[in-house]
């Protein structure tokens, strides 16, 4: 069943107030017919009139309780699969600390003896230079090649 039109200016006087998936929508009866819209395309339609056919009301900021018409705006589909995308690979991907690239999650070393999914600031390859640099310092060499000397003269038995 088609929804009669908007009434641009106030919703009906008997609307109630509810929340669908997340979004609040305004729900009244006209005409004996149920009708609803999500609050924040009820704003738009009455600042700017009705949304283009194939194109949705999304939030700038990403926040479905603020409804200010600074913070609304007209996408396609196909934005709004772009946005979704772009969330999903921004949740799967870090900065490093040390060279300043985004790379995946597999590019970082997991935390020992963490819950969760938590990784070092540093990337494998920045961690793998900094140990080199370590190892090749003069004072570390010292202690490792004195702690070879001794484990040989344990083999040995002397």
């Amino acid at each position: 069943m088609k929804r009669p039109p908007p009434t641009y200016g106030r919703p009906h006087p008997k609307a109630r107030f509810q929340l669908d998936r997340g979004y609040p929508r305004f729900m009244w009866k006209a005409h004996g017919a149920s009708c609803s819209i999500a609050v924040h395309r009820w704003v738009w339609e009455h600042f700017n009139g009705p949304v283009p056919a194939g194109c949705y009301v999304r939030f700038k900021d990403g926040d479905r309780w603020n409804w200010a018409i600074e913070n609304l705006e007209l996408a396609t589909g196909r934005d709004m699969g772009a946005r979704r995308i772009a969330q999903a690979r921004k949740a799967n991907y870090k900065t490093c600390t040390v060279c300043g690239w985004t790379k995946p999650l597999s590019a970082f070393r997991p935390k020992k003896r963490t819950s969760g999914m938590s990784c070092t600031p540093e990337c494998r390859d920045c961690l793998k230079k900094y140990e080199r640099a370590y190892q090749n310092r003069p004072e570390v060499r010292l202690v490792h090649n004195e702690r070879r000397r001794r484990h040989r003269a344990e083999r040995r038995g002397g």
